[in-house]
């Protein structure tokens, strides 16, 4: 093999890591959301979506996304929540798949209240039987959960890690 057939090889190998490392990045961030999401119901762990831009194509335009389900869930149980999360990762995890060296990949959530559960939280009342009291009332409020933020802090630390789970120097378990 020739010195030019080095140099491709080469340069193959690097295109085929940043690749993998580009898309292991967006399932680690992917993952940890789902993970970190409430889900009474499931709707906002479903409602994260994953946009791809083809390179060169500018931004916005010639976006894909992964598939959204325009229909809302009742609440679940909470023995199926697991499952559930592991559903929806499997199946945004393989649209991430098809992501290539010059896209950009863009994890985001525009479900009505998702500001809510980032940044201001939630107030409510639930009814509750007071036996033979009657039914009370109860006011509630719900802090958030700042889903994004925290991931985006806790990927800072793991990027740096990013080419050595792909290049299979270490294994974290967590992608």
């Amino acid at each position: 093999m020739g010195f030019k057939e080095d140099i491709e090889k080469f340069k193959s190998g690097i295109k085929k890591d940043l690749i993998q490392q580009k898309r292991t990045a967006a399932r680690i961030a992917l993952k940890k959301l789902i993970y970190r999401s409430p889900a009474r119901s499931g709707n906002y762990i479903r409602s994260h979506n994953v946009g791809i831009s083809k390179s060169g194509k500018g931004r916005g335009i010639g976006k894909r996304h992964a598939p959204v389900v325009e229909a809302w869930l009742e609440p679940m149980d909470p023995g199926e929540k697991l499952s559930f999360m592991a559903e929806q990762y499997a199946k945004k995890r393989a649209y991430i798949s098809t992501a290539q060296l010059l896209d950009s990949i863009t994890i985001y959530n525009v479900i009505p209240y998702a500001k809510n559960v980032e940044y201001t939280g939630w107030t409510g009342t639930s009814t509750f039987s007071g036996g033979d009291a009657g039914a009370t009332q109860r006011s509630w409020y719900h802090p958030p959960y700042h889903v994004y933020g925290l991931t985006v802090e806790e990927m800072a630390i793991i990027m740096p890690l990013i080419p050595k789970m792909v290049s299979g120097n270490i294994n974290t378990g967590i992608i």
